[in-house]
């Protein structure tokens, strides 16, 4: 930055800038001052050398804070004065850089902690009289970085002084009262408009519009014609502005009080209509209002009735219990009758030797118990050995050699038991994964057949929502991966530039005359998921030509578009990694990435996230269509589905083989639970035929014995002694 004097005129008393001095401004790190020509001065340099920044700090002691533009040059071209506030300044905002993660744009500073600043102007008006210095001090605190958490403190003072004169005043914020009583003759206030009227005054400036009007001259850029500074800054306002004001506000009374005179008569019309059906509408609520009441008594009347049924019923179920009753009485009399012949009869049997062939005859129903209760366990063993392939044993050495053989194939089934329990299991977890896997890329590809995106679905979705509730077609924020495709000679590299871009090609880019509405609704809304969008200005700085060209910038290709241009300047600036053959290569690049996604990002910076394989097509975002990946879904869910279905195979094999196991091993612990006595049929039957034997000789015995339990199996139709003869020979194998 250079300082040039234009044309010699100095103009005794007249008030000019002599001198400025910075303190922490911006770039301006510390002390700063520059000494101005009274004859006039022409600030150049090149772009970032400070020239605004000089400018702003004239503008920042002298215009009131509210009506303050920083940059002012630039505003009206483009917005990138919008970047300056009085914050930016005082923290040292030296460049904007993109998060390698996020790829968000953040501000760097030069004094992040607490710190200050100060500037100080000093007019002179060529007369030997005091110089007017005009001073703004500025602290901030710790973590605050919003304009209004900023201390201000305006000084005008008539004496010699400079900036570092006030820097013990600054260091742990802006000490008012020691100010005053260093500089007791100091006009010292924090409300800019007192500190205005007060240098305005001292300096003869006419009022706040000749200051604005300095601030707007500032930039010669921003007048649009003398019609505007006339009427601005230099002419009062016309009464008849107001005037006409008032006409049209009461011009608009006079419309509304029509409006309602019009309005009342067309509805005392339309009312005129209504008689007759407000007539017929009252007449039939009176028989709605009739119908309701019979339909409320209508579950009372229901209730009534079913009591009436039920009484009756209840009166017939009473007289059907005293028949009843009456029956069991008379039976109960005839059993008492039987009973007592037959104790008669069973008397007299015992008087014969009865009661030893009722002992008898006890021993062959409980032989022949036995020998039923045999056959069932054998019959349940058999079946259950033969179940699983095995014999039943002919004898009690055979039965004894299998009971040996089970115990040891048990310990072995049950350890084989416990494997394949552990494998089912394992089948099963595996069975459950490959199914929601099948669900998530059926889900995954019915998403994609209804877009052309090859953004997660997740995404889409909450750009569709803020879309909607911002009023706008979703088609109006495209993500920067939809406008950004691999061209084709290069598609053996798409994996490991998919892994350099991905932070870029996930953000929703907004057009900037769109940004309130989408901040606004976004706000009232929750999606779900991470969205991350920028605002896209309608003009953008030219792209950077690439560092090599193995640049990563020439292998994408942008679609062409009002973001396309947006999009270059972006790729060119943050994203214009070497594409490199091997790892050694690396050393040589500032950012570079290689053929397996190994990504440097920085100097020292080095990235390798294989959280999914470099080659996964199903992870790739970038593209003008998801033509490929529709493809390639396609051919998952296929293969994922055959997946599924051989472990759903393999399940059922296994829970076979188990229940094999199960039905096996529990045949075989029968085997250890029964003797060869409780299977042994054959001795059941010899017992059964050695008590019939002993019974016929008991009978056999006695004549009258064999006389009274015939007579007693024709009168009774049950024998005294428990049971009648079965046949000619008797039921005990004896003849009569």
């Amino acid at each position: 930055m250079t300082m040039a004097a234009t044309a010699p005129s100095t103009r005794t008393g007249q008030w000019r800038l002599e001198r400025v001095e910075l303190l922490n401004w911006g770039t301006f790190q510390g002390h700063h001052g520059l000494d101005i020509a009274r004859k006039g001065f022409l600030l150049t340099g090149h772009s970032g050398s400070g020239k605004s920044s000089l400018v702003d700090a004239i503008s920042a002691v002298l215009t009131p804070r509210g009506k303050l533009h920083f940059n002012a040059a630039a505003q009206d071209t483009s917005a990138r004065g919008e970047d300056r506030t009085i914050v930016s300044y005082i923290r040292g905002a030296w460049r904007r850089s993109a998060d390698d993660e996020t790829g968000e744009v953040r501000a760097e500073y030069l004094r992040t902690g607490a710190t200050f600043s100060g500037i100080l102007l000093r007019y002179n008006d060529n007369t030997g009289a005091k110089p007017v210095l005009l001073l703004k001090l500025y602290h901030l605190r710790r973590g605050c970085n919003t304009p209004a958490e900023v201390s201000e403190l305006s000084i005008l003072l008539q004496e010699d002084a400079t900036l570092t004169d006030f820097v013990d005043y600054l260091r742990n914020g802006i000490e008012t009262r020691r100010i005053k009583s260093t500089w007791p003759a100091a006009y010292v206030t924090d409300k800019h408009s007192a500190f205005a009227s007060r240098f305005c005054r001292l300096m003869g400036i006419s009022g706040e519009n000749a200051v604005l009007l300095l601030h707007k001259t500032q930039s010669a850029k921003s007048l649009g014609s003398l019609d505007d500074l006339f009427r601005q800054f230099m002419l009062d306002r016309p009464k008849t502005f107001d005037i006409a004001t008032t006409a049209v506000a009461q011009f608009g009374e006079l419309s509304e009080a029509h409006r309602l005179v019009v309005e009342a008569r067309e509805q005392v019309e339309h009312l005129r209509g209504m008689e007759e059906p407000a007539g017929a509408f009252g007449l039939n609520s009176a028989r709605a209002t009739e119908a309701a009441a019979l339909s409320a008594a209508l579950p009372s009347f229901k209730d009534e009735w079913k009591l009436k049924l039920a009484k009756d019923a209840k009166a017939a179920a009473e007289s059907a219990a005293l028949t009843a009753q009456h029956d069991v009485d008379l039976a109960t009399a005839t059993t008492a009758e039987l009973e007592e012949a037959h104790s008669a009869a069973r008397r007299q049997v015992d008087g014969h030797g009865g009661q030893a062939l009722r002992d008898q005859q006890t021993q062959v129903d409980m032989a022949q118990e036995r020998e039923r209760d045999v056959l069932s366990r054998r019959a349940e063993l058999a079946s259950k050995l033969e179940a699983v392939g095995i014999s039943f044993p002919a004898s009690f050495e055979e039965y004894e050699e299998l009971r040996a053989a089970a115990r040891t194939e048990r310990s072995g089934l049950e350890a084989a038991r416990a494997a394949s329990r552990q494998t089912i299991n394992e089948l099963h977890e595996a069975r459950s994964a490959a199914k929601a896997n099948v669900r998530d890329l059926e889900t995954e590809l019915k998403s994609l057949r209804g877009r052309r995106s090859n953004l997660d679905d997740k995404l889409v979705t909450a750009r569709s929502v803020v879309a909607e509730a911002a009023g706008l077609p979703a088609s109006a924020f495209p993500f920067a991966g939809e406008l950004l495709e691999v061209r084709k000679e290069f598609a053996d590299w798409t994996g490991a530039i998919e892994r350099v871009l991905r932070p870029l090609a996930t953000v929703m880019l907004v057009p900037e005359k769109h940004i309130d509405r989408v901040r606004e609704a976004v706000e009232g809304l929750f999606l779900g998921s991470r969205l991350v969008f920028e605002s896209v200005p309608s003009r953008s700085e030219p792209p950077r030509p690439a560092r090599t060209e193995r640049s990563l910038v020439s292998r994408v290709q942008v679609a062409d578009g009002p973001m396309a241009g947006w999009l270059h300047a972006v790729l060119s600036g943050n994203y214009d990694y070497e594409c490199v053959d091997s790892p050694a290569e690396l050393g040589g690049s500032e950012k570079a990435v290689t053929r397996a996604g190994q990504v440097k990002r920085s100097r020292t910076r080095h990235e390798k996230d294989d959280r999914s394989r470099v080659d996964d097509r199903s992870r790739w975002v970038l593209g003008f269509d998801n033509a490929d990946k529709l493809e390639l879904l396609s051919s998952l869910v296929q293969a994922a589905r055959a997946t599924a279905d051989q472990l759903a195979d393999k399940v059922d094999a296994a829970e076979n083989r188990r229940e094999s196991e199960r039905r096996r091993a529990e045949a075989l612990a029968l085997t250890e639970t029964q003797g060869w006595d409780q299977l042994d049929v054959g001795r059941a039957r010899t017992r059964v035929e050695s008590h019939k034997e002993r019974l016929a000789e008991i009978l056999a015995a006695s004549g009258d014995l064999r006389a009274e339990v015939s007579r007693s199996c024709r009168e009774g139709g049950q024998g005294a002694l428990g049971g009648c003869p079965e046949g000619p020979a008797g039921r005990h194998g004896v003849a009569g």
